[in-house]
């Protein structure tokens, strides 16, 4: 991408992404849902707010995937970006927004929540955040919802057209794809998607292992670097 010769090039992988791979305190599934008052037996979905140059009003989208979820006995998420809440002030009062004006994972309580909300949902779903990214990484399937008036900011953007390349979202063209999707996964897209997401993180992420810290590797290609510099 950057025309830089491969002998100038050590993969260490994402050190943004490090704090994914954190032993953290997190609370329970049944902590969790206690909380926030969700059905344990019920499946449970989460919706990844995009920023203000993605979308402006998601709300419409939001409610008609929650009627349409709630009607195969599935709960629901909104979890907004933290520079775009705003756009569910009105939202459908039944369904729950956590963090009520979203926030970033940059503090060890935030961080908990976001890790909690994405490992403990069944499925997220978005249009083109990074919390996409941080849903696969964590585990959970990630529903991309590919809608021709997100194109520009989403399917024409050379960081989204790559990530979609690597096949790691299952693709939805609308609302009602999306849920069908979702109510018609089966084992065998299971393992496959599973498949991908695992090779995704091992690539993109900590190409030395699940336990290399990439920040650590970084560290140690600069001081190589300085020892021969000096």
């Amino acid at each position: 991408i950057h025309k830089i010769p491969k002998k100038n090039l050590r993969m260490i992988g994402a050190p943004f992404m490090d704090k994914w791979f954190d032993k953290n305190n997190i609370r329970t599934k049944t902590e969790f849902y206690k909380e926030f008052d969700f059905e344990f037996n019920k499946p449970l979905v989460t919706y990844l707010g995009s920023a203000k140059n993605i979308s402006k009003n998601e709300k419409i989208i939001v409610e008609k995937i929650f009627k349409k979820l709630s009607n195969h006995g599935y709960q629901m998420i909104v979890r907004p970006h933290g520079s775009n809440s705003e756009q569910f002030l009105n939202l459908d009062k039944d369904i729950k927004i956590i963090p009520t004006k979203g926030e970033l994972p940059d503090t060890d309580d935030s961080k908990k929540l976001m890790i909690e909300t994405l490992k403990y949902s069944d499925f997220t779903i978005g249009i083109n955040t990074t919390a996409m990214i941080d849903s696969i990484i964590l585990g959970t399937p990630c529903i991309s919802l590919i809608k021709e008036e997100f194109s520009y900011n989403q399917i024409k953007t050379p960081h989204f057209h790559k990530v979609k390349n690597e096949g790691i979202f299952i693709e939805a063209i609308d609302e009602e794809e999306s849920v069908l999707k979702i109510t018609e996964f089966n084992k065998d897209e299971d393992s496959l998607i599973s498949n991908k997401m695992d090779k995704f993180v091992e690539n993109f992420c900590r190409p030395h292992g699940k336990n290399i810290s990439a920040g650590r590797k970084t560290l140690e290609e600069i001081s190589k670097l300085l020892t021969k510099a000096t």
